[in-house]
């Protein structure tokens, strides 16, 4: 495994030959399942010692590397990357890495939806398509006192995900972006992103705030006062998590044509799920004032995906088990556990553990030896000696 993944990525011709063995080795171990990955059981995988590996990640060019590492790896996934309905979905969404100590650089206190959270925080971005999802990037938000540090310019979750938009007409032509729907949760509702989305010429289906103004009045207050002439409409999709046979009842009413503050006409939508606890109610808008209320709802329900798509990156490729203090090397382990999902998702196989891959590789061992001429009389011996040695 590990020497099938090291050829991978000297394929990418991004990696300096004396990092290779290190680089292959870390995200050879982000593919096995483990309930922690950490800088000693790389170094197992890489044969290297843990001082080593340590070295490579703390390294100040490793980011540098890593990004170029993954940014070869979409490149090369996208191509045969099979589209959803034919058109580019892309979902952004920001996730916390929760870490505690006084030393930690880049640590701050985020917000989520459980409270504050103390850690790094990062947003990713992600392809949606027919076999699932395509990670195409991680950015790092920094600090005021991390960018002061370090010389770098500060820039707010906001504007990062502006300058990615912005920065798609190299990845992909503009016939595909016209086409193109973002997928956006409350978070990311800006008039800077709304305008980048638009300004490429593609199409958004995001969360409104309740205080965000519609039609002159916050959207709450708009489909209060219109609730008496806006036609209810029930819609049951198969929304979340709970499979095939999961299907959730919304009660939904639409405004068309209506005018949102700062952006220009949308069709706002008022969503309440009949079927969960304590019926919460969302506000949904598109740009694409074509759409219908159950394609808003339906595309909005696919956000979900990337909430799932989280849970395994953490409990199957130790997103979150980066324990070291420079963050540096926190940002580079990121981007390799990005590559090493794209990597065992590309091989087509199931994750493994540390175990199951010393039993297939010592099961390719004894295959070797029975090719041999005269290799039956070896392997007797090979066998009463372990036998005798298990004995004593």
């Amino acid at each position: 495994m590990r020497n099938e993944t090291i050829r991978k990525l000297s394929l990418l011709n991004v990696i300096p030959k004396r990092l290779l063995a290190a680089v292959g080795g870390y995200v050879s171990s982000l593919m096995l399942a483990a309930k922690k990955h950490t800088f000693q059981s790389a170094a197992e995988i890489a044969g290297l010692d843990e001082s080593r590996i340590s070295a490579a990640m703390n390294s100040s060019h490793m980011p540098q590397v890593s990004r170029d590492v993954l940014n070869r790896s979409v490149r090369r996934r996208l191509k045969r990357f099979k589209r959803l309905e034919g058109r580019l979905v892309f979902i952004v969404d920001g996730t916390i890495v929760g870490r505690r100590g006084r030393k930690i650089e880049n640590a701050g206190k985020h917000h989520s939806g459980s409270g504050f959270v103390w850690g790094h925080k990062f947003v990713n971005f992600v392809l949606l398509g027919e076999c699932g999802v395509l990670p195409l990037g991680s950015e790092p938000v920094y600090s005021k006192k991390y960018a002061r540090e370090n010389g770098i310019k500060r820039k707010t979750e906001i504007e990062i995900v502006v300058d990615w938009i912005n920065g798609l007409g190299s990845k992909f032509s503009a016939e595909e972006l016209r086409s193109a729907l973002f997928l956006f949760d409350s978070g990311y509702d800006a008039r800077a992103v709304q305008h980048a989305v638009k300004g490429i010429g593609a199409d958004f289906v995001m969360s409104l705030k309740s205080s965000r103004i519609v039609n002159g009045s916050k959207v709450k207050d708009l489909f209060w006062r219109t609730r008496r002439w806006l036609k209810n409409q029930t819609i049951r999709l198969h929304a979340g998590s709970g499979g095939k046979k999961a299907r959730r009842t919304f009660s939904v009413r639409a405004a068309r044509e209506a005018n949102l503050k700062g952006f220009g006409l949308v069709t706002a939508v008022c969503s309440k799920a009949e079927s969960r606890k304590g019926k919460p109610t969302k506000y949904l808008a598109t740009s694409d004032l074509e759409m219908s209320p159950r394609e808003i709802l339906r595309w909005y329900s696919m956000r979900w995906r990337i909430e799932t798509w989280h849970r395994e990156m953490k409990q199957g490729f130790g997103y979150v088990d980066c324990r070291a203090r420079r963050f540096s090397a926190v940002e580079s382990h990121i981007r390799f556990c990005l590559t090493a999902y794209l990597l065992q998702k590309e091989s087509g196989e199931r994750q493994i553990t540390k175990e199951e891959q010393t039993l297939k590789k010592a099961v390719r061992s004894l295959k070797f030896e029975l090719n041999k001429f005269g290799s039956g009389d070896d392997l007797r011996i090979r066998l009463s000696q372990a036998v005798q040695s298990i004995a004593a």
